[in-house]
């Protein structure tokens, strides 16, 4: 399937990794495609759903979820989503390790419908440490306090950081 973009994609404005990633209870690789959308290459909206739709499509995807973590207000509507942030570069054994763990805290955020995790590299980390969780069929209440549950008691020197944080400091959402 060919994919036609008003913008040429280049190596300036579209990257690929394979990370971790994790749906309800599952974890296994994924691919973050990160494609800036400022600048003067920046690819367009229509230009992400292009892509997104064909990779989804030829990955054999349900669908595909497009949001930006420093500009909530990129896309059409807005996810609620909380990052955890880890001392080091993370492999996907560590992201699966930690997914595993929050599934002792809270079972819907594990397994329940609509519950995963992405690895990104949060806020242009160059280590890759960084777990993105978007709000599965909870309440946000439920996301944030399991998570953060998780992220203070989880097994790990030094122990992951739960870095989605309001002015006064206290954890939410994004």
């Amino acid at each position: 399937m060919p994919i036609a973009f008003k913008r040429v994609a280049t190596a300036f404005n579209t990257s690929f990794r394979v990370a971790a990633g994790g749906f309800e209870s599952v974890t296994d690789p994924s691919f973050v495609a990160t494609v800036r959308d400022s600048g003067p290459d920046a690819v367009s909206q229509d230009d992400v759903n292009v892509l997104s739709n064909a990779l989804g499509y030829v990955l054999n995807q349900g669908g595909t979820a497009h949001f930006s973590p420093d500009n909530p207000k990129a896309y059409q509507f807005s996810l609620d989503y909380a990052v955890v942030t880890f001392a080091d570069t993370l492999t996907g054994l560590e992201a699966k390790a930690f997914f595993d763990f929050l599934g002792t805290i809270d079972f819907a955020l594990w397994g329940g419908p609509l519950a995963g995790f992405t690895q990104i590299d949060f806020r242009d980390s160059p280590t890759n440490n960084s777990m993105l969780f978007l709000k599965p069929a909870t309440t946000k209440q439920q996301l944030v306090t399991g998570l953060f549950t998780a992220a203070s008691t989880f097994p790990a020197d030094p122990p992951p950081i739960y870095v989605t944080l309001n002015n006064s400091g206290a954890p939410t959402t994004a």
